[in-house]
C-alpha cells in the first residue's frame, strides 16, 4: 500500500527529468553528487570536531582533577606534619649521571691564554662560568655567546697572549 502512495510522486519525477534537455539532466547529476559529497565531508568534520571537543573536554577535566589532587595530597602532607611535630624531609635533587652521555671532544687550542689568569672566565651578564670549551673557542674566535643568557663575549686580539 505504501508503494502505490510513493510510486506516483517517483513518476512525476521522472516524468519531469526526461522532458527537461540532457544537458539539465547531467547538470542535475553532477549537482546531487556534489551535494552528496558536500554533506558527507559536512558530517565528517561535524564529528571530528566533536570527537575533539569531547577529547579536549576530558583533557582539562583530567588536568583540573590532577592539579586539585596535587593541591590535597600537599595540604593534607602540610597537616601531617604540622600535627606529628615532624620535619618535612629535604627534597632530593635528581643527580644525572653525565659518565654514562658521551661527550664531544673539543680541539684544545696549542697557545696558552692568559683569560683565566685576568679573571675574564666568567659572563659579564649573567656572571656563570665560561667552560674549557667557551675559553678555547673565545681564544680561537674571538667571541662567545654565552649558553645561560645568550649574551655575547668578544675579546680584543690583544687580549690574547701569545
Amino acid at each position: 500500500m505504501s508503494e502505490l502512495h510513493v510510486d506516483p510522486y517517483w513518476q512525476a519525477f521522472t516524468e519531469w527529468f526526461l522532458k527537461i534537455p540532457l544537458l539539465g539532466q547531467i547538470l542535475i547529476i553532477v549537482g546531487a553528487i556534489a551535494i552528496l559529497a558536500l554533506i558527507i565531508i559536512g558530517v565528517f568534520y561535524l564529528i571530528k570536531g566533536v570527537a575533539y571537543l569531547i577529547y579536549y573536554l576530558f583533557k582539562g577535566i583530567f588536568s583540573l582533577l590532577k592539579i586539585i589532587g596535587k593541591g590535597i595530597y600537599k595540604i593534607i602532607e602540610a597537616l601531617f606534619y604540622a600535627i606529628s611535630g615532624k620535619e618535612k624531609p629535604p627534597k632530593q635533587k635528581k643527580h644525572i649521571n653525565t659518565e654514562e652521555i658521551p661527550l664531544i671532544e673539543e680541539k684544545q687550542p696549542t697557545q696558552d691564554s692568559s683569560l683565566e689568569a685576568e679573571g675574564k672566565c666568567f659572563c659579564s651578564e649573567c656572571g656563570s662560568k665560561l667552560s674549557d670549551g667557551m675559553i678555547s673557542h673565545l681564544n680561537s674566535r674571538g667571541q662567545v655567546f654565552c649558553i645561560h643568557c645568550g649574551s655575547g663575549i668578544y675579546i680584543n686580539a690583544s687580549d690574547i697572549s701569545s
